[in-house]
């Protein structure tokens, strides 16, 4: 309401689940890389959740797409606009890390006995690609990739 009366536009991004370089090192994906890193199998409590995951790089580029251009205030998602399993990252990782996939079968049969709820946040970026022109660049691999790369210069 302040901004209304006050002649400010207000972009609200809601960025969903962002990862990459120099994420806390308790998340989920820095710590699949470590434990795997370490020949350890990582505690996933829920392999089956799907998220809406976006490389921070993106979120980045949205940002400064919303800095340089004039728009009316919204509400605008940053997201990849698809859902990734836990699963799927973790036997992406483990294949670039260990070229097996032994933890991942073993995850596979823990995944199966599970039965968590999904609320399956996903992105609708529509809005902020018909404003701002933009979308994500890289894809869950691409930015798993990039994040081992910097992993392997960086290590957490």
């Amino acid at each position: 309401q302040i901004c209304f009366e006050k002649k400010i536009t207000l972009g609200w991004f809601r960025i969903f689940f962002v990862y990459g370089p120099g994420q806390r090192k308790e998340s989920l994906i820095p710590t699949i890389i470590k434990d795997l890193k370490s020949d350890s199998f990582p505690e996933i409590k829920s392999p089956n959740n799907k998220n809406d995951f976006i490389y921070i790089d993106d979120v980045c580029e949205a940002f400064i797409r919303g800095i340089n251009k004039n728009f009316k205030s919204n509400i605008f998602d940053i997201g990849s606009g698809h859902l990734t399993s836990v699963y799927q990252i973790f036997n992406f990782l483990e294949k670039k890390i260990k070229n097996k996939s032994d933890f991942s079968k073993k995850l596979k049969k823990i995944a199966l006995k599970k039965k968590e709820i999904d609320k399956d946040l996903i992105a609708d970026i529509k809005n902020t690609k018909k404003i701002f022109g933009w979308s994500n660049k890289n894809n869950i691999y691409q930015g798993l990739q990039k994040t081992l790369n910097d992993y392997n210069q960086n290590p957490i």
